[in-house]
């Protein structure tokens, strides 16, 4: 995690950027990036992982690291761009803040020092600097005490929402404001599973108990299930129970007994 590495640094720019809605790719820099929304919220994706930014969070983008960007509204930022000594093993990473307020007047402040440059305006910056990471920090400690309420939270409208075939781990984790990858980690560490199987998993529950009713067809119990196609349903489900859901149709045991080993 940043916070926990970030110790000795070199601020090269802080700057303030205005765009209308746009998709655009983002070459690597030689350079660490933190980004804030002042106005607006946009989407970084790279190496198939997407990180959602609104105005109540920031996002670190590590030098070296290409990403897309897209912009689903206008948008005002506020950017700091430095080096580090600590540059192993950093990754993209949202970081969600709780004053927001105070977050602005201190990059407001940053930037206002940098663009006068007046005598000794490096080590201004820096103690700014240091005084917004350790708001994260708290911001961070305090998240973190609340991610457990909130990821209840989610398993809730999980259960509640699994038959709808949008229900997308993308759609929970912008719903939430945390980024895929957190969002994989909670799983991990609650179910030592992906959010993607969770909610799999779920649906292929649903449809056993449908399919010992022997009420609907195949194809029927797959949509009602949540899934879009019934072959891969039914893939799924010999995957997870090791026999095709045609075997176990009106089967009131938990295996069906016509099925050969």
């Amino acid at each position: 995690m940043l916070l926990n590495k970030l110790l000795h640094f070199n601020i090269l720019s802080v700057l303030k950027l205005s765009w209308k809605q746009y998709l655009s790719y983002a070459f690597p820099k030689d350079f660490h990036r933190l980004s804030f929304s002042i106005e607006g919220c946009a989407e970084f994706s790279h190496g198939g992982k997407t990180f959602y930014t609104d105005e109540n969070n920031l996002i670190f983008i590590p030098k070296g690291f290409d990403y897309t960007i897209n912009a689903k509204t206008n948008r005002t930022v506020l950017v700091v761009n430095f080096e580090t000594l600590e540059d192993a093993n950093l990754e993209i990473e949202t970081l969600k803040i709780k004053n927001r307020e105070l977050f602005i007047q201190l990059l407001e402040n940053m930037y206002d020092i940098f663009n006068k440059k007046e005598y000794a305006y490096h080590y201004q910056l820096q103690s700014l600097f240091y005084n917004l990471l350790a708001h994260l920090k708290i911001s961070s400690s305090e998240t973190e005490e609340n991610m457990e309420f909130n990821f209840k939270s989610l398993l809730h409208y999980i259960h509640a929402n699994f038959q709808n075939p949008e229900l997308s781990v993308k759609e929970l984790a912008k719903q939430l404001c945390f980024s895929e990858t957190t969002l994989r980690t909670l799983f991990l560490k609650h179910f030592n599973i992906s959010p993607k199987q969770y909610i799999i998993n779920l649906r292929l529950k649903h449809a056993q108990a449908l399919l010992k009713a022997d009420y609907f067809t195949i194809a029927e119990i797959a949509y009602n299930s949540g899934f879009n196609d019934p072959k891969y349903f039914s893939t799924c489900y010999k995957k997870h129970f090791g026999y095709p859901p045609k075997s176990q149709k009106g089967s009131a045991s938990s295996t069906p007994t016509n099925h050969k080993k």
